[in-house]
């Protein structure tokens, strides 16, 4: 009867890998894998009942076949008995094969032919025969082969090859029983209808997995890779939503065109997608934890499902819609590192809320390929300065000065541009220009030409309105950055030239021949209508002739009509204001302008109008002249002298109007109105009071309010509203009032004079004193603008005054917070002195403004000359130069000499300065000195360890510190110290001479220390084993001598070599402690062997450091440990200490000799003296003893 356990774990035993199970193949040795192993095949021979346990509650299969050695049987999965006996790869001739095998769920306790194993059981090299009371196996057996044998017991102890045995052998094999009589219920399989999806997975599972078998939903939650060949063309993702734990996904070059059965795939965090056909990312829309998205190569139609995705870091789509959204990336604006989007090569998508690629600051790669870029796309991308790859070929850039900012590019593609333009003209200007904004010329084509820096022309221009598409390839190469680039592309122009149309032309040759003639006649219209009408006159003239001749005409004529118009405007401005001012020179002026009118009726209305204002002037003076005959001959007798002289003077005046012949018609018309006024007013003349009196309201109001100003301007009021006063009258009262005025006035000016010189006094003086005087006397000027002008020269002493006296104020304040402490005592003084002074000088009232700004000079000139003390400092750079070299040459030390000396040569150092350079220098001697005590301290007690220990290793690490000594004396010393020590080497083999002069030999070894710093024989102790010789003994110390590193807690092995060969059945190791009044067996803590050549019995042992064997239990580096060896006799019967009775094998049944296995366990006696050397820790001090029981 054979259990089976397939070796495999539960979700590895759907069929998809093909393991051994040890009931069909079962290596010879559980603890050696490369024993010889026994084909299951072969195994079943001999068996009359196989029973099969399935040991785990989702094991499907009973067993897995591997029928290795035998040809065409290969991999034969069992799922139930019966399968065994249907299945034609199985051998007919196995026995048991069919009826036989029976299919046991459940544990193997409730089986009904062999009893319950003990717990635990972990001894796979040894097999359990107990059958039950009645079991059908009793006596049933046959002889076994010795192949089958073997496999179930490598020992070939119990079965034997050729033995009839019960017919049962229950074979250990990793068995983890577990309660239950109901087979499982078969696992769910996954719905996948697509061939190769499938194929795909089952591949992923298990290379050798067929592609068509079914797959369960535990199996696909394992996965969390799967990659898709694109040569399967996989259509359809249907069951990949079983996938739970699905981490990446790569279905490059397949044909899926839906990604819904993704959707809840919540741990996808990479989705390789390239080149299908899919348009919706939907699915895509609540996979919180997706990083990686490349999706070229699909129509996608929107990135909306990824607007809330936030961990985005690389992301490549393509896309036939019409513009790429960068706000869905926004969310993930803190991860993303590359962003690559490509439109269709037939489409242009834009890009929309472009300036969202400015909060993108994690990006350093981004593509815009097939897209249509406006200039804000170009602003934002040219704003990424972090970028390091720029990837915008088959665009439409025209112009890289974009890219300027962008310095950190390492690679960049803005190759094969698509630019289109329209143009009416020839030549326009070019749109193409590199990253300095510099213009890029095209490479001249049939269609287009470079024409100039910046300008294309067309090459053949068609005149026809008519849009014509010409284009031209360019290319340059551009640097950003690290990165150089071909910047090309094709230039499209949609060129649209205006027809060569003669209707403008001939419009204005019209427009000139039905002009008037005075028009024609003009030079330049004569001329540019000649040459219209000869282009006219051409056949096929061009439309830069036909434009030209058109301008030229055009202009001509507007030339000449605004010529005649300016004419006529002049005339016409002349004799409206000749009109106005009826006057002769107006008149003159006017016909002059109107001989440059040619219109002869526009002429002749304004003649007429000019002769109009020429009558109206002969007969104002006709008049006049009559009126002065009339005023000549009235008589003046018995009239006021002064009305007589009014009136011949206005017969003198209307006389000088009259002859004057540019005299105008008012003129003349007021002549005459004064001279009838003049004789109408002949009488007492009141003309020079009336004047008077005028002329006195017209004074200033301080003239005006003078007292006897006042009273004269009453009195001649007053004559002068007299009915008919006497020309005495009037002439007294006219006299009054002029004196009064003119004594007004003389006192003001007076005043004027007086301030005007005691403000110039002030302004020369400057002084508190003339102040005060000029202003009493500018307080005492009437005439506010004089004495505003002179209280503003004053205003200005005073405030020239003030400000003096303010600066030093705040010159003395600022001198005297000056913080002294560390200047030199000489400018220190003349500063307190200069302070005094000033002092004095702002107290002084009549003190001027030149005394202010000197005291301020030389108050400010002490400042300036106050001078830091640098005593100390040059005190302590003496003293740093001083120090040995060593010191010295301390970097610390020599930079803070250095700043030191810059300190004290600088003219501009502070106290501040010179305190901290003080404060350094200092603190880095007192640094250096400390570390070289430092280093003398530590290298003095490392070469007294050294000379203490005596080992290379103290030595080297005195030296290591030696060498950091720089007093050369000290370390001299502390070298030859070092020469002087003799190094120690470890013993690791010691002959120990006994007391019966027979020899032990002690050897030792480890990873560690194992020095024999001494070893001798040891004394007879008080207690001694009955029945048992003393036969040797060696008291030895352990330590680190010699060793290249100390080392606490270690082992060392001990071997000691007898003097002869020994029954080891009869010797005893007893430890006792040190003054022989404990003893413990530790006989079983040793290993005994034969040397080499037979003749001498050696004992092997580890000790530990504060462990087994060591004497003070403390893990210090030394081992103290005494060993005696003792014989037990042979005529000894009776068992001493726990020993066994005579011819009884050693205690616990142990091998004898070359460390053999330990006989019934399978241990190995190497395994036992390890673990010894590991469990037995702490244990006291004893000693040794191997005792040879007499015979």
């Amino acid at each position: 009867i054979i259990s089976s356990r397939p070796l495999a774990r539960a979700e590895d035993l759907s069929g998809g890998n093909y393991q051994r199970a040890y009931s069909l193949r079962v290596e010879g040795s559980q603890n050696d894998q490369n024993r010889p192993y026994v084909d299951a095949n072969d195994m079943l021979k001999g068996f009359d009942y196989n029973v099969y346990y399935r040991n785990e509650s989702d094991d499907i299969n009973l067993s897995v076949w591997d029928f290795k050695q035998i040809p065409s049987k290969t991999d034969t999965v069992i799922s139930r008995a019966s399968d065994i006996a249907n299945n034609p790869k199985l051998s007919n001739s196995i026995d048991g094969r069919d009826a036989h095998s029976l299919d046991t769920f459940g544990s193997r306790a409730n089986n009904p032919y062999f009893v319950k194993e003990a717990a635990n059981n972990n001894d796979y090299k040894k097999s359990n025969y107990n059958l039950k009371p009645g079991s059908p196996a009793i006596n049933k057996g046959k002889p076994l082969s010795s192949d089958v044998a073997q496999a179930i017991d490598p020992t070939g102890k119990t079965v034997k090859a050729g033995v009839p045995v019960n017919a049962g052998a229950l074979v250990n094999v990793l068995m983890d029983a577990t309660g239950g009589q109901t087979p499982p219920t078969p696992p769910v399989t996954v719905n996948i209808p697509d061939a190769g999806l499938k194929a795909a997975i089952n591949k992923t599972l298990d290379s050798n997995r067929p592609s068509t078998q079914d797959i369960t939903v535990d199996e696909l939650a394992q996965l969390t890779q799967l990659t898709v060949d694109g040569g399967v063309k996989v259509k359809n993702l249907t069951g990949l939503e079983k996938a739970t734990n699905l981490q990446e996904l790569k279905i490059d070059n397949n044909e899926v065109a839906d990604l819904a059965p993704l959707s809840s795939l919540a741990k996808l965090t990479k989705l390789t997608m390239t080149n299908n056909k899919v348009a919706s990312l939907e699915p895509l829309t609540h996979l919180a934890n997706l990083s990686v998205l490349l999706a070229s190569g699909n129509p996608i139609t929107s990135t909306k499902p990824l607007a809330n995705l936030t961990h985005l870091t690389q992301v490549s789509v393509d896309s036939k819609s019409t513009a790429f959204d960068i706000s869905d990336f926004a969310k993930s604006a803190g991860t993303l590192t590359a962003l690559q989007l490509s439109g269709a090569d037939n489409g242009t998508p834009q890009l929309a809320h472009s300036e969202v690629l400015k909060q993108l600051t994690k990006l350093t790669t981004l593509q815009v390929s097939s897209t249509s870029l406006t200039d804000n796309d170009l602003n934002s991308i040219g704003a990424m300065t972090q970028l390091t790859s720029l990837q915008a070929d088959r665009s439409n850039v025209s112009d890289m000065s974009f890219a300027g900012r962008l310095t950190k590019l390492t690679k960049l593609d803005v190759s094969n541009q698509r630019v289109r333009m329209s143009t009416n003209t020839t030549p326009f200007a070019s749109p193409l220009k590199d990253v300095s904004g510099t213009a890029v010329a095209i490479t001249n084509s049939a269609d287009l030409a470079n024409d100039g820096a910046g300008r294309v022309k067309i090459v053949s221009p068609i005149y026809d309105n008519n849009a014509h598409e010409l284009s031209a390839t360019w290319t340059k190469n551009v640097t950003v950055g690290a990165a150089t680039a071909q910047f090309n592309g094709q230039l499209t122009v949609s060129a649209t030239l205006p027809k060569a149309d003669k209707a403008q032309l001939q419009a204005q040759i019209d427009r000139a021949n039905n002009s008037a003639d005075y028009i024609k006649a003009d030079a330049a219209v004569a001329s540019a209508l000649s040459a219209a009408k000869n282009v006219v006159a051409k056949p096929n003239p061009t439309p830069a002739e036909i434009s030209q001749a058109t301008n030229d005409l055009k202009q001509a004529l507007d030339a000449a009509i605004a010529k005649e118009t300016a004419a006529q405007a002049a005339a016409r401005t002349a004799v409206d204001k000749a009109k106005n001012s009826k006057s002769p020179a107006d008149i003159r002026a006017a016909e002059a302008l109107l001989a440059h009118v040619q219109d002869t009726d526009k002429k002749s209305a304004m003649q007429d109008e000019l002769n109009a204002v020429k009558q109206e002037i002969t007969d104002a003076r006709t008049a006049l002249s009559k009126l002065i005959d009339k005023a000549k001959n009235t008589p003046t007798d018995g009239l006021a002298a002064e009305t007589v002289a009014a009136l011949n003077t206005a017969i003198a005046a209307a006389k000088a109007v009259n002859n004057d012949q540019e005299s105008t018609v008012a003129q003349l018309t007021e002549a005459k109105i004064k001279l009838q006024s003049a004789l109408d007013n002949l009488k007492t003349d009141k003309t020079a009071l009336a004047k008077a009196i005028a002329d006195a309201d017209k004074e200033p109001v301080y003239i005006k309010n003078d007292s006897a100003v006042k009273t004269a301007l009453q009195h001649a009021k007053n004559v002068y509203a007299a009915a008919n006063p006497t020309p005495a009258e009037v002439n007294t009262a006219v006299n009054n009032l002029k004196s009064a005025i003119n004594a007004a006035k003389k006192k003001e000016t007076d005043a004027q004079t007086a301030a005007a010189n005691a403000v110039a006094a002030a302004e020369g003086a400057k002084t508190a004193q003339s102040i005060t005087a000029a202003q009493t006397l500018v307080d005492a000027v009437q005439d506010a603008s004089v004495k505003s002008a002179l209280q503003a020269r004053l205003d200005a002493v005073s405030q020239q005054l003030s400000n003096a006296k303010q600066t030093l104020a705040t010159l003395i304040t600022k001198a005297e917070a000056v913080d002294t402490t560390g200047m030199s005592a000489d400018t220190v003084n003349a500063l307190k002195a200069k302070i005094k002074q000033a002092k004095q000088v702002y107290n002084d009232a009549s003190v001027s403004v030149m005394r202010l700004q000197a005291a301020a000079s030389e108050l400010q000139a002490a400042l300036d000359a106050l001078r830091p003390d640098k005593t100390t400092l040059r005190d302590v750079i003496a003293r740093a130069e001083a120090q040995p070299a060593y010191i010295r040459n301390d970097p610390a030390v020599k930079s803070a000499l250095q700043h030191a000396k810059n300190v004290e040569a600088a003219a501009s150092s502070t106290p501040a300065d010179i305190s901290s350079a003080i404060q350094q220098l200092n603190s880095a001697i007192t640094a250096a000195q400390k570390k070289e005590a430092d280093a003398q301290a530590a290298a003095q007690a490392a070469v007294a360890d050294a000379e203490s220990q005596k080992t290379a290793q103290s030595i080297a690490h005195a030296l290591t510190l030696v060498d950091k000594v720089q007093d050369q004396a000290v370390k001299t010393s502390l070298q030859a110290r070092l020469d002087a020590i003799v190094v120690q080497t470890f013993v690791n083999k010691q002959t120990i001479r006994q007391a019966n002069t027979t020899n032990i030999t002690l050897s030792t070894s480890g990873d560690k220390c194992y020095n024999i710093k001494n070893a001798t024989a040891v004394g007879q102790p008080k207690n001694i084993p009955t029945g048992y010789q003393m036969q040797g003994s060696a008291k030895f110390t352990i330590n680190c001598d010699g060793h290249a590193q100390p080392a606490v807690g270690y082992t060392t092995k001990i071997t000691l070599e007898l003097s002869r060969i020994y029954k080891v059945n009869r010797l005893k190791v007893i430890k006792y402690s040190i003054n022989g009044a404990n003893a413990t067996d530790i006989t079983e803590k040793v290993a005994f062997k034969t040397s080499v050549d037979g003749k001498r019995t050696i004992v092997e042992y580890s000790i530990t450091d504060g462990g087994f064997g060591d004497t003070d239990k403390t893990a210090n580096g030394v081992i103290d440990d005494p060993v005696i060896i003792y014989e037990r006799s042979e005529n000894n019967t009776t068992p001493a200490n726990g020993g066994n009775q005579p011819g009884a094998p050693a205690k616990n049944g142990r091998a004898t000799a070359n460390g053999g296995r330990l006989s019934e366990t399978g241990d190995s006696l190497y395994g036992y003296i390890i673990g010894a050397g590991v469990l037995v820790l702490g244990g006291a001090a004893g000693v040794y003893a191997i005792i040879r029981r007499r015979q």
